[in-house]
């Protein structure tokens, strides 16, 4: 609960620094980097955390056979099915509790949320973030990895499927820890 405590914080506070975007865009071409800056402020910051966090990690491991930049992309555009507007801070609060407190009620909500800017909403885009984003990577870049890995992010995938194994570990590592 600390953990979730510690994001609540940061998302509330989060401001984007000029040195940030330059960080994104020396890793993200060009559409990707619009998909960066389509997502909220906060989740911005979030995912250039992510990023740092698993160059941090990968600076720990000696393995050619890791693709950092993938690795880092994919940290960059984990959260790319949530955009501005989708989720608000206290929606974001109501639907970490909901999925706790009763899963059951929030996932009967997220197959109702159509009607942007409503609770079933934001919980639908809570719980379908994920797929979400990878339909979106899916049409801008021939690398199905990419969108691989932002897929499975928070799921149950290993990666073997895909030769991403260690990258998708790295992403969900790193993002646990942000």
């Amino acid at each position: 609960m600390f953990n979730r405590a510690r994001q609540f914080f940061r998302a509330v506070t989060a401001k984007m620094k000029f040195s940030d975007a330059l960080y994104v865009r020396s890793i993200l071409d060009m559409p990707e980097t619009m998909l960066f800056f389509a997502m909220s402020e906060e989740d911005q910051v979030h995912a250039v955390s992510v990023a740092l966090t698993a160059e941090k990690l990968l600076a720990k491991i000696d393995d050619d056979d890791i693709d950092s930049l993938l690795l880092l992309k994919a940290a960059l555009l984990h959260d790319a099915g949530r955009v501005k507007g989708d989720i608000k801070i206290y929606q974001r609060v109501l639907c970490v509790l909901l999925d706790r407190i009763e899963p059951k009620y929030a996932r009967s909500l997220a197959d109702e949320g159509a009607r942007r800017g409503s609770l079933a909403h934001a919980i639908y885009i809570y719980y379908n973030h994920p797929r979400l984003g990878a339909a979106k990577i899916g049409e801008i870049s021939a690398d199905s990895r990419l969108a691989y890995l932002v897929r499975w992010h928070h799921g149950r995938k290993t990666g073997e499927e895909q030769g991403v194994k260690k990258e998708l570990d790295l992403l969900k590592k790193a993002d646990e820890m942000n």
